[in-house]
């Protein structure tokens, strides 16, 4: 399953920041380094949140 990025653009925060936190969240899903924060969708798919403050 391909990743996905979901981004909420009424909320003000920087979409580049969000790019690379992504990225960073993406690498440790594929290399299996994934924590407490992430959850199950179901069917083997993951999901976690970004949250720009």
């Amino acid at each position: 399953m391909p990743a996905q990025l979901f981004v909420n653009d009424a909320v003000n925060c920087d979409h580049v920041h969000s790019r690379r936190d992504a990225e960073y969240l993406i690498n440790a899903f594929v290399n299996g380094d994934v924590d407490s924060a992430w959850g199950e969708l179901g069917g083997g798919a993951r999901y976690t949140v970004i949250f720009d403050t």
